[in-house]
Parts: C-alpha cells; sequence; structure tokens
C-alpha cells in the first residue's frame, strides 16, 4: 500500500473558529449541528417567537423526551385573587408507539387544541406527534417543531391524561398524567375553575409532604406498579380498579396494592434508543477496498440517517419498559464525513465458533469479594453469559429467584418458560439446551456478538478520537452498523455537510509517518495498525481494583447501618436508638453475605457477572420483589418482617447498596463501565452493561493479529488458539486481494479450495508454494494444479520449494497466520493458530 506524505496538521480549534466561516461565509456563531428541533411549551396567554427555543437532535430527546413529565418550565393558572403554579404538567406524545393501546383516544382528546394551535401555528398538526410540526415520510417521521402541551389543560379531557401501554407477555401498564384523581371527583369542572380547584386541593398536602404537591413528575403506584399516577392526591387512597369494592388479591388494601403507596418517586427517565445508519451506497466503495482482517477507512462524502426508533424507561415495580416507534423518528440522510473499521461479518463468526474451541486455552479471571478469590472463567462463558443476563433483563428468557436457606445464597434459575429452568451455576446446561440446541438463538447470539464488537469499537474510537483532539467532542457522534456481509464502527462528524472535516483531522493525527492512501474523491485507506493506535489509550484505561479487606467490609456495614437506623428511628419510638442500629447492622450484614454468597457460587460454576449486569438483573430484581429476601432475613435474623422492609426500602431509596457493589466487585470496571467504556449520551444507554465488552474486544484484537499488551493486566489469559481446518478453510474464502500459501501436503480438498477461493473472489490473485516432494508422492494432485494454474492465468501461481520442507502459512491480504495446518486437509482436525498484520506499523 502507498501512502502519501503527511499533510500539515491544522489545530481543530481554528477550525471550529474560521472554518465555517470560510466555508459559509457566515458568523462565527453559526450552529454547526445538523439537524435541530424547536420546541415550545403551551402557555395561558399565546407564545411570542422569543418562547420558542430550539435543540440539536440528541440533546432535544435527552432532554425533552416523550411520556416523560418535564419540570422545567412552570404552567401559570390565574383565576380570581388566585394564582398557581405547577411544574410537570407538561408532557408530549408520540403515537405510533407499538405498545401503545388508546392511540385514537388520545388523537381525539387533541382535536380541538390542533385547531385552537393552527392559529398561532399553521403547519402544526395533533395525529402522529401530539403536538408538532414534521413530515410524514411513511416508515419516518421528519421532526421540525414540538408543542408540549399541558396535561392538565389542554385536550377535552381536563385535569389529566391517560395513556395505556400493552407490554411483552401481556403486561398492561396505565400511566395516569396530571390529577386523574381529583377529576373523577370533580367531573364538571371547567377551565375556568382550575385555579380555585387546585389551590383547594394541593395546599393542604404542601405542609403534610416533605415535596411540593405542585409538582407533578413525582409518582405513586398501584396494582404492584402496573398503575402509575402523578397526582398527588392519590397517595394513600384506593386504586382505581378496587374502588367499587372488588376483593381480588391484588385489591387487598395495603400499599402497592389496594392502596397507591405512600411513597412518590420522581418519574423514570425516558431514554431514546437511537441507531445511526449510513447509506446502503458506501458498501458499493467498501466491496472495492475491503481486505483481510479488516480494512480502516476515511470517507469524505457519506450519507447517514440518525432515527430515534424506540424508548425505554425502568420502573421499580416492574422492570424495564421497551417502546418500539412504527415510524422511527428521524433526521433524514445528511452528507458528511466518518472515519471507520470495516470487518467481514462472516470473520466475527468464525472467531465466535474459535472462542467455543478454546474454552481451556482463552479465559478470563474474575474477582470476587473482599477477600479477592478468583475464579477462572472461560471467555466463551463471559459472551454466552452476558446474552443470557441481557434475554433476562429484556424479558425474552424466564426467569425466578428465590432463597436456599441451607445454603445461604439466591438461587438463579432461568428458561424459555415456567416449565423449563436452569440454575444459572449449570452454565454448561444453559448454553447446550437454550442456545446451541436452537438455530435460531445460535443465530441470535452471533448477531449478539457482532453488536458487542461494533459497539465497544465504536465507543472506543470516539474516546479514543477525543484524546487525540479534545475540541472535537462536541462535533462528532459514533455509529455502527450490521449488514448481512459487513460490521461498520466508528465515528462521524456531527455537522451540517461535515463542514469542519472532523474526521480527516483525525485520520491526519492517527497517520503519524504512514499517511492514507486515496482510492477515490470519497474514500480512503488507512494503515490498518490505525485502529490499533486509535483504541490503545482507551482499552487500556481502567479504573484501579480496590484492594478492600474483610475489615473494611465491616466498617462500611456499620456506617450504613448508622445512616439507615437513623432515618427509620422516627418509626420505631420507644425503642433504643443502639438497640436499633444492632438489628438493622444484623439484617444488612445476613443481607450482604447472602449476595457474597450468591456471587461467589455463581462464578466459581464459570457463570460470569459483573458489577453492571449485577445491578441491572439480580439487584433490581429484588428492589422489585424484596418478598424474596424479607423471609429468608427475617427466619435468620428473628427480626419483624416489617422492619426488614423497611430496612431494606432505606437501603435502596437512598442507593446504599451501590456500597455494596463495590466492595462484592473490587474490580469493578473490568469489562468496562462508566469510568472508561461507557458513554453517558450512548444509543442505548440502557443497555451498555450487556454490549460493551473490553474482554470481547481484547480477544477479538489478538485473533486478528494486533497484538495487545498486557493483557494479564485485564485479567486475560490466551495461552494459546486452535482451531480446526474447517475454519482455516472458511477464513481463506474471505482473502480478497491476495494470498500466498505454503503447504506441504496436497489432497482432493485442496484443489476444491483453491477453485473455490478464486470463483468466490474475482479480484484475488493466489500463489501456492508446495513441497517439492509432492511431484513424486502426489503427480496426479499437483498436475491438477497446474491445470488451475492454465485456467485462472495471472490469478494463480503454483510454485515448488527448491528444497524439501515442512512448513505451513498463510497469508491472507493483510492477515499472515502460521500454523500447523497443511492447505485444504485435515477440515475436522485442531491446528494451531497465531495470526499477525503483514502492514509495519506507524512510526
Amino acid at each position: 500500500m502507498s501512502f502519501s506524505s503527511k499533510k500539515e496538521k491544522h489545530n481543530i480549534s481554528r477550525r471550529v473558529i474560521h472554518v465555517v466561516h470560510e466555508r459559509t461565509g457566515l458568523s462565527i456563531f453559526v450552529n454547526p449541528f445538523l439537524h435541530q428541533i424547536k420546541y415550545r411549551y403551551v402557555k395561558w396567554k399565546p407564545q411570542t417567537e422569543d418562547d420558542i427555543q430550539a435543540l440539536d437532535f440528541d440533546s432535544f430527546f435527552s432532554r425533552m423526551p416523550p411520556f416523560e413529565p418535564i419540570a422545567i418550565f412552570e404552567s401559570e393558572y390565574k383565576g380570581d385573587n388566585t394564582t398557581i403554579k405547577l411544574k410537570g404538567d407538561h408532557v408530549w406524545f408520540i403515537l405510533p408507539v407499538k405498545e401503545l393501546e388508546n392511540k385514537e383516544e388520545l388523537k381525539n382528546d387533541f382535536e380541538d387544541f390542533e385547531k385552537y394551535m393552527k392559529g398561532q401555528l399553521p403547519d402544526v398538526q395533533c395525529k402522529d406527534i401530539i403536538c408538532g410540526v414534521y413530515d410524514d415520510l411513511g416508515d419516518k417521521i421528519i421532526l421540525r417543531e414540538v408543542v408540549i402541551p399541558r396535561v392538565v389543560n389542554d385536550g377535552r379531557r381536563i385535569l389529566y391524561k391517560e395513556v395505556r401501554f400493552n407490554l411483552r407477555n401481556n403486561r398492561k401498564v396505565k400511566i395516569y398524567y396530571g390529577l386523574h384523581k381529583l377529576a373523577k371527583k370533580n367531573r364538571t369542572v371547567k377551565r375556568n375553575e382550575i385555579p380555585h380547584l387546585l389551590k383547594k386541593h394541593l395546599a393542604s398536602l404542601e405542609a403534610e409532604r416533605g415535596y411540593s404537591p405542585y409538582t407533578l413528575n413525582y409518582i405513586t403506584t398501584c396494582y404492584e406498579g402496573l398503575i402509575i399516577a402523578t397526582d398527588p392526591t392519590a397517595v394513600g387512597k384506593k386504586c382505581d380498579l378496587c374502588e367499587d369494592g372488588k376483593k381480588t388479591l391484588l385489591c387487598k388494601e395495603y400499599y402497592g396494592r389496594g392502596i397507591y403507596e405512600r411513597h412518590r418517586r420522581i418519574f423514570p427517565k425516558v431514554y431514546s434508543k437511537i441507531s445511526v445508519q449510513p447509506s446502503s451506497m458506501i458498501f458499493g466503495e467498501l466491496d472495492s477496498i475491503y481486505s483481510l482482517p479488516y480494512t480502516v477507512v476515511v470517507t469524505n462524502h457519506v450519507a447517514m440517517s440518525k432515527d430515534v426508533h424506540g424508548f425505554t424507561m425502568y420502573l421499580n415495580k416492574i422492570g424495564k419498559i421497551e417502546l418500539e416507534l412504527e415510524k422511527k423518528i428521524s433526521t433524514g440522510y445528511f452528507n458528511t464525513n466518518a472515519l471507520m473499521a470495516v470487518f467481514d461479518t462472516s470473520l466475527v463468526k468464525i472467531f465466535l465458533d474459535t472462542l467455543r474451541m478454546n474454552k481451556e486455552n482463552i479465559y478470563f479471571t474474575a474477582t470476587i469479594g473482599p477477600k479477592g478469590d478468583k475464579f477462572k472463567i472461560p471467555v466463551y462463558n463471559v459472551l454466552v453469559s452476558k446474552y443470557l443476563w441481557y434475554k433476562v433483563f429484556s424479558g425474552c428468557l424466564y426467569h425466578e429467584l428465590w432463597a436456599d436457606e441451607n445454603n445461604n445464597k439466591l438461587v438463579i434459575l432461568i428458561g424459555k418458560n415456567e416449565g423449563e429452568l436452569y440454575a444459572a451455576e449449570e452454565i454448561e446446561k444453559l448454553t447446550e439446551e437454550l442456545i446451541e440446541k436452537d438455530n435460531k438463538e445460535l443465530e441470535s447470539l452471533e448477531l449478539f456478538t457482532e453488536e458487542v464488537l461494533a459497539h465497544t469499537i465504536a465507543h472506543t474510537m470516539l474516546i479514543g478520537a477525543v484524546r487525540f483532539l479534545p475540541e472535537i467532542r462536541e462535533y462528532i457522534d459514533y455509529f455502527y452498523s450490521i449488514t448481512n456481509r459487513y460490521v461498520l464502527a466508528g465515528i462521524f462528524e456531527n455537522t451540517k455537510d461535515g463542514m469542519l472535516r472532523a474526521s480527516w483531522e483525525i485520520a491526519n493525527e492517527m497517520e503519524s509517518e504512514g499517511g492514507v492512501a486515496s482510492v477515490s474523491s470519497k474514500i480512503s485507506k488507512l494503515n490498518p495498525r490505525v485502529l490499533r493506535k486509535i483504541l490503545e489509550g482507551v482499552i487500556e484505561i481502567k479504573s484501579k481494583a480496590d484492594i478492600i479487606t474483610v475489615e473494611d467490609v465491616e466498617n462500611e456495614l456499620e456506617k450504613i447501618a448508622i445512616l439507615v437506623a437513623d432515618k427509620i428511628s422516627s418509626r420505631y419510638k420507644g425503642v433504643d436508638q443502639k438497640k436499633n442500629i444492632q438489628s438493622t447492622h444484623t439484617v444488612i450484614k445476613e443481607f450482604y453475605d447472602l449476595l457474597l454468597n450468591t456471587l461467589t457460587s455463581m462464578v466459581k460454576s464459570g457463570f460470569y457477572i459483573d458489577a453492571q449486569t449485577f445491578t441491572y438483573t439480580i439487584l433490581w430484581e429484588i428492589i422489585r420483589k424484596p418478598d424474596v429476601v424479607v423471609t429468608y432475613l427475617s427466619k435468620k435474623t428473628k427480626l419483624d418482617r416489617h422492619m426488614i422492609e423497611e430496612i431494606l426500602e432505606e437501603l435502596f431509596e437512598a442507593e446504599l447498596f451501590k456500597i455494596f457493589v463495590g466492595m462484592l466487585f473490587p474490580d469493578i470496571c473490568i469489562d468496562g463501565c462508566g469510568f472508561d467504556l461507557h458513554l453517558a449520551d450512548c444509543h442505548s444507554s440502557f443497555d451498555q452493561p450487556f454490549i460493551i465488552s473490553r474482554t470481547l474486544l481484547l480477544v477479538f484484537l489478538e485473533f486478528l493479529g494486533i497484538e495487545v499488551q498486557n493483557k494479564e493486566s485485564f485479567n486475560i489469559n490466551v495461552n494459546r488458539i486452535d482451531c480446526t481446518g474447517e475454519q482455516l478453510k472458511r477464513l481463506c474464502n474471505l482473502a480478497r486481494r491476495r494470498a500466498y500459501v505454503l503447504t506441504s501436503e496436497l489432497s482432493e480438498e485442496t484443489i476444491n479450495l483453491t477453485r473455490n477461493m478464486l470463483q468466490m473472489n474475482q479480484g484475488l490473485k493466489l500463489v501456492i508454494e508446495i513441497d517439492t516432494r509432492l511431484q513424486e508422492s502426489k503427480p496426479g494432485l499437483v498436475e491438477r494444479l497446474k491445470s488451475l494454474e492454465s485456467q485462472f492465468k495471472d490469478r494463480l501461481e503454483l510454485k515448488i520449494t527448491e528444497k524439501p520442507h515442512h512448513g505451513k502459512l498463510l497469508e491472507l491480504d493483510d492477515m499472515k497466520i502460521n500454523t500447523s495446518w497443511n492447505f485444504g486437509t485435515s477440515i475436522k482436525t485442531l491446528q494451531t493458530f497465531k495470526a499477525e498484520l503483514k502492514i509495519k506499523d506507524i512510526t
């Protein structure tokens, strides 16, 4: 590969200040973001232009998501001698949501409001978006402006709005926004009566509660969390479905079931799920330049589309709620520049098979608890475990959790249904029954592997780029794309028309003395070792493992016990505070030991779990269903169940459990966390603990031939890599440009493989060098190779060594493989595999 000479470096700060002016002729204050969404809050008096604001696409969906009460702006309700201000009164809705049951009801509710708003904004609609200005493209919506209505005043249903979701497994969730209990008592209320009504019913609550009743973004729940209300007057009142005297199990009159719970919590954050997809036109360019094991390119004109395809929120009582859009909210395609790494999806599949076959050779060492107990886990098990935990978290697998009193640990059962459950400790059985016996699950695991690698590489490239050029953080974003042919992962400039050329600036920083080889006016190919350079400073960032002793744990548990006992002391008047602290400490210590025993047993069996997956699965399950451990702790401590429930509730409410997590997992960031590979603005924020993996990335790089320094510091051991001749054969078929084979043996399969490689890749040039003794031992096969040489003239060259030899070597494009495999022979036998990049390192 020829590289151009190094170009003059540009200071990115200079570019940000000057390039906008140079290229547009406009002021340096021009906003460089690609797509903006205007928004306005509906006010008692019509808006002026000063009330209309704008945010870029990402910030808007982060700060103003649908279905979440927005409390940064006050609604003002004026009456005779009365002015009431509400927060959390503004909510907007997207109707093309697969799980949304009452679409038409919401649309009808805002018909009159749409007519009213058209007087101010003629293009406004309250159909797919309530309400906004947008272009409906059939499967996508280009959102221009959002009008955020008040749930208390706007629309036909005064005082509140109702949303009903039908979720996976037929769970039905109902959310009341506003003051629905108040509305049921005042069915004939008129809009001009709202200020007086609010003052009458909310003022008395202000002194009674520890929060403002005028803020409507706090929730209280009923029916075990399936009914959610923001109405402060609902606290302690009967659940709506129990008002007619029903005697069902869920209508038993205690908090959370028959009565709205007494605790109010902030409305959960609604996270947008964003995908960034390049136009399919880029793949034609990639076909012409791709080579093994991967290709790094920088492109000047790539069309990108950024789409919101769903939303996620998490409720303590019922867990993860996922909403899937039937119409994506999109920026539409825009031209920009991008820097990306490209892999053949078939290569990832070969890597997955290699992990499966090398459980003993490629492993990870997990550290659990204050004693620093270490356990070896095959990296394949790490991947499979994260996949299974992800499916549990997403509700795709059934699971049960119960306390084993004899062994003082929790038992986690996982399966496809209630009748097919396996203990988490039975990792081999779980893998066999839930994955390897099911072709669809095997395909799903392959896709999961591709996504984890792509997502981790994309995050790492973004973080790495910002480390080289910190000034560009505001102007770039990451993306990844998985197709039948390629896995793409990289960064792109998040500005109009890529005016800052940020991807090129990063490429220039990365290339050092290498350079970029221009392939066309649109795309240039980089030295593949650029990937190692951009990743190395990031994948090696890891917060140092804490050294935690048993004494440290005891001291922390005592501190937590004092804090929790102080919180609940007012409920136990007459009880000696010292005794109260002692009882609280006993409960917390038993709870910690229960978790430690659970994790130790699980990891010892080879089932991987880390701090993040533990928090998102086991711990959140306990928070939702504390009965799982309350009965166990009651028997162990001989204390009152109600007191144990309150201790756990305070432990979770104050998020003191995070201290637990740190003590259970001393090496808390070993596979990636918020201190290194996780991003606050990740496009799939909730899923990061499952689809980010430093461990998998490091082993993948080793498989590709990129030497990883200090693997042991990340608790990874790659003793050797073995693979079958069949895998090596599949790898040979992926060569695109050039291949060199050295072999001391021939077989019928050698002829077939040679022909297939040349037929599958028309641009491939293949050189086969064979042991001279084969002319005597297998003259027929040598003649057939010569015949193929004539058939594929200028593409196949047959060489014969001067002296006898036993060497075996594969060179496939930029990938050199030292192996024990003779080309095309011994398909099932395990062979040694050691890859390296042929391209020289960047100085």
